[in-house]
């Protein structure tokens, strides 16, 4: 209320050391913070079905100044819902080099620019890794998929191999649909008969021991199809001159190219593919809406950048193109599929 953002509040905490709720992690985050206050448990109630009761504990904050408090809340909670299918190839892949954290998007700026971070620097103050403009990790991305996407693509199973995965599923379904009949067997056993926990406990761990290992057997069996089932993208949708959606393409990329992309120290940006497949695109600079602009045709050179723009304009994509030239990075894959090499 006193106008502190709750990063400022967990920065501060974390400095001073205050410790955690349960001093099982080190620092303080600020959408922990968040979560803490979104309850009134610190008013003395207790919420239970959406109904409010008086707790016997003491309050440490004041009916009123929480009321304050979430309207100042209300007020400012403009962001909205929280995509379930990223559309950004990237997400959810990106590390920090430096502390092992993850990567995110944490500003855009007025032109337009937006850039990654790493997130425990944002809500912990815990790292000191600098941020980069995305712009970085969308021309490393591109020459990633110029340079490796064949062969990546080349190495997934055949359709025999998929077939027997689709098996594995079936039977690690199997397994596990047993292993709880099992379990809930012993249980109905254990009342009828009306065994003590100390005669029952040993065969009951068992058994939750076997659902635990068939849950574990059935995820890496459904892991292994996903890595495996080729998803619809690509040749159809070039054939068909359709564009793939941006969250169509974000999974198949997920799931088929790349494994993980680290924010390095020196503020490059490295993507890991999958079958170990590596690129690093070193720290670049950044010179306000111009580089934008130039970014737009992924760092190409004049002359590739003229064959893209006629490639696009020929094969039915002119509306792909801008009034000004420039080529979005979604429908410069498109051109890079046809099997034209990037500069």
């Amino acid at each position: 209320m006193g106008g502190k953002s709750f990063g400022a509040i967990t920065a501060e905490w974390n400095e001073a050391g205050v410790p955690t709720i349960t001093d099982r992690t080190d620092a303080w985050a600020f959408p922990t913070l968040i979560g803490l206050m979104r309850k009134k448990f610190q008013t003395g109630v207790i919420e239970f079905k959406g109904e409010e009761f008086p707790g016997s504990h003491e309050p440490i904050i004041s009916k009123e100044l929480y009321t304050a408090f979430e309207a100042r809340r209300n007020q400012n909670s403009k962001a909205p819902a929280r995509n379930k299918y990223p559309e950004w190839p990237l997400s959810g892949l990106m590390v920090c080099g430096s502390c092992g954290g993850p990567v995110g998007m944490i500003q855009r700026n007025k032109d337009g620019a937006t850039r990654l971070g790493c997130l425990h620097r944002r809500n912990k103050g815990t790292c000191k890794q600098k941020a980069i403009y995305r712009l970085q990790a969308d021309h490393a991305f591109m020459l990633f998929v110029s340079q490796y996407m064949d062969q990546i693509v080349a190495a997934l199973p055949d359709a025999e191999t998929q077939s027997q995965l689709k098996e594995d599923v079936k039977e690690a379904e199997y397994a596990l649909t047993a292993a709880k009949s099992k379990l809930q067997e012993f249980l109905e056993t254990v009342t009828v008969l009306g065994l003590s926990l100390e005669e029952s406990k040993e065969i009951l761990e068992a058994r939750r021991e076997d659902v635990k290992t068939a849950e574990i057997k059935l995820s890496e069996a459904e892991g292994e199809l996903a890595l495996a089932t080729p998803l619809e993208v690509d040749q159809q949708a070039l054939e068909h001159k359709e564009d793939t959606s941006p969250s169509e393409w974000a999974l198949y990329v997920r799931t088929k190219l790349v494994e993980k992309c680290t924010l390095n120290p020196d503020q490059s940006f490295s993507i890991i593919g999958k079958a170990g497949y590596t690129l690093t695109q070193e720290k670049m600079s950044y010179d306000g809406s111009a580089k934008v602009e130039k970014a737009n045709t992924q760092g190409l050179s004049s002359e590739k950048t003229k064959q893209a723009r006629a490639w696009l304009r020929a094969n039915g994509y002119e509306e792909k193109v801008s009034v000004r030239g420039n080529i979005k990075f979604e429908y410069l894959k498109l051109w890079i599929k046809e099997g034209k090499p990037v500069a």
